[in-house]
């Protein structure tokens, strides 16, 4: 049986992504302790902190930091969210809940009008939240993602 160049290209392309080949990083294992999980999330949120240090050094519209604050904030959070909890452990899913909470509270606040009802209402909740987030993540041992 002869084969065309075309279905063998096609079928090793198949197999290339199937097998997850290029990507260039490999997966890690699931954690199955609290440790585990703070050994995979730390990292996340150290950068996520160097990030926001370096925008508030390059600070120069309030606004405009806050916003790109909440995108940087947003896409840690997407990649906290891809770290799956230990087994049975509901704490890491809590406390994503209040960073998610947090960082949509900051995006109301934005966008409502200065000193309104409503960018005083979500400063409030952004405050709850934050604290919220915080304890969790330092009670849980989580270092520097208790600053964020």
């Amino acid at each position: 049986m002869k084969v065309s160049r075309g279905a063998c290209a096609l079928a090793l392309a198949a197999a290339l992504l199937a097998a997850g080949c290029g990507s260039g990083k490999k997966k890690p294992a699931a954690p199955k302790t609290k440790a585990q999980y703070a050994a995979l999330v730390v990292p996340i949120c150290q950068d996520l902190h160097v990030k926001l240090e370096t925008l508030s050094v390059h600070l120069t519209d309030l606004e405009t930091a806050i916003r790109e604050a909440v995108h940087l904030a947003e896409a840690t959070n997407a990649k906290l969210r891809t770290i799956p909890a230990p087994p049975g452990d509901p704490v890491p899913g809590e406390w994503l809940h209040w960073r998610e909470l947090m960082t949509s509270y900051v995006k109301q606040e934005v966008e409502a009008a200065p000193y309104s009802k409503t960018r005083k209402a979500a400063s409030a909740a952004e405050n709850n939240a934050k604290n919220k987030a915080r304890s969790i993540a330092r009670n849980y041992g989580l270092g520097v993602c208790a600053q964020l």
